[in-house]
């Protein structure tokens, strides 16, 4: 496949080759944020959650859901025998996003697409989002 094939496949919401088995879901407009023990939930007016949960100070672990998906709990960037304690965080809920503050480390969530951003203790950008989920 051409490489400008394949990146057309990858921004489509649906491939030609497998409509009825590939869908991209992208979620749109912020539409609720609560927090329940150590994690935090987005919630798009689409559907699509985001959870972040604070594992260590320095990293926060995120997942994407549909309506559709089992909340089955994997992941390969975290050992299964590791054992958080317990992280201390804030939640400030601005106009344009919601942001999620470590003592180092800061993730903020953009109302509209809900775009991920991370940014150090000094406010200087790490990572972000180009196109979202």
């Amino acid at each position: 496949m051409a490489e400008e094939n394949l990146e057309e496949h990858l921004v489509s919401d649906e491939t030609p080759r497998y409509p009825d088995v590939i869908k991209r879901f992208r979620p749109d407009r912020l539409n609720s944020v609560e927090q329940e023990d150590h994690t935090v939930i987005c919630r798009s007016k689409n559907g699509i959650t985001l959870e972040i949960t604070p594992v260590t100070a320095d990293i926060f672990n995120l997942k994407y859901r549909t309506e559709a998906d089992l909340q089955q709990e994997f992941s390969y960037a975290v050992d299964p025998g590791f054992n958080p304690s317990s992280v201390d965080f804030t939640v400030e809920k601005e106009a344009e996003y919601v942001e999620i503050r470590s003592r180092s480390l800061r993730c903020r969530i953009a109302r509209e697409g809900m775009l991920v951003s991370f940014y150090n203790a000094d406010g200087e950008l790490i990572c972000e989002d180009n196109r979202g989920y």
